[in-house]
């Protein structure tokens, strides 16, 4: 039997051990034990990357596995670049460097490692797929129109990606403000807005490289390595599954955080694949970044008054 006899697995047979390799590498089995009130285990990151390597070896007898390898690969290799972005942030050298006592600290500390995790894979996709093309390391075409989607009151071929992304950034953005700002401090500015403008550069770099380099983990990790594997439809779930429980912890976190940022991450692969590169997705995730970034100061500066 060889890797071409993949062609006779149904659509089902390749969806669910996808989705079963995306769920094994994301944080849903941290999310169950916190949930269930069950202490995480110091081994649980390698239990998973054990998980992914042993799915690899199988797919060596088994060759109906070996065109998943290469998303069994990535994902394994996002799982051990946060294990080693977590080692690296302890150490004292790591510490002397980034106050992780502040916020600006902290943010710039995890985005450092994340835009560091970001180039490895990067590379490791491109030693993959042979192309940057099939990794969606290019811009894409910003004029290609987008597809219909009802839900959203987007017409078929009426607007291009490139407009409809400035569009749905600034539109999530307010939306982001909206959950975030607003909810804690009403319509009054928060404590220490006057310093908000002299941080606007630096929020704009952060929001850059974070949306940057979470899009080349989360977004280009997986569409990119089930290119022909899966269709459009399950490559975009699929992805978006990995990006939404990315966000457990984050701004907003708990459930509606991954409820969210899975729909957002939906969105976004979805213009991906239409455009056939990651500029759109780039925009829009870049835009919500600068308003979570800028929200965090200000409500951190809110907080401490």
């Amino acid at each position: 039997m060889d890797v071409s006899d993949t062609r006779s697995l149904t659509g089902g047979a390749r969806i669910v051990p996808v989705l079963l390799l995306v769920a094994c590498a994301s944080r849903l089995p941290a999310i169950v034990l916190d949930l269930t009130g069950v202490p995480r285990p110091t081994w649980l990151s390698a239990l998973q990357v054990a998980a992914l390597l042993v799915f690899c070896a199988a797919s060596v007898p088994w060759k109906r596995l070996a065109p998943m390898r290469p998303l069994a690969v990535t994902l394994a290799v996002i799982l051990l670049l946060q294990e080693g972005g977590r080692t690296l942030s302890s150490q004292p050298f790591w510490r002397r460097l980034y106050n992780l006592d502040t916020l600006t600290g902290s943010l710039e500390s995890g985005i450092t490692l994340k835009a560091l995790s970001a180039a490895l894979m990067a590379g490791l996709l491109l030693l993959l797929l042979r192309s940057p093309t099939a990794a969606y390391l290019v811009p894409g075409n910003l004029s290609a129109k987008a597809r219909r989607i009802a839900w959203l009151g987007i017409e078929e071929q009426r607007i291009s990606w490139g407009k409809l992304s400035v569009i749905s950034g600034v539109l999530i953005s307010l939306g982001t403000i909206l959950l975030t700002v607003i909810t804690v401090t009403g319509f009054r500015l928060p404590s220490g807005w006057q310093r908000f403008a002299g941080m606007v550069p630096l929020l704009l770099l952060l929001a850059a490289v974070n949306s940057i380099s979470e899009g080349v983990l989360y977004r280009n990790g997986v569409l990119g390595p089930l290119q022909g594997i899966l269709s459009d439809r399950w490559r975009v779930i699929a992805a978006a599954m990995l990006f939404g429980l990315a966000h457990f912890e984050g701004a907003p976190g708990g459930p509606i955080g991954v409820m969210m940022s899975g729909l957002l991450g939906w969105y976004m692969n979805r213009s991906m694949l239409e455009t056939k590169g990651f500029a759109t997705a780039w925009i829009i995730h870049f835009m919500q970044d600068f308003v979570i970034c800028g929200s965090l100061f200000l409500l951190n500066g809110q907080l401490a008054g």
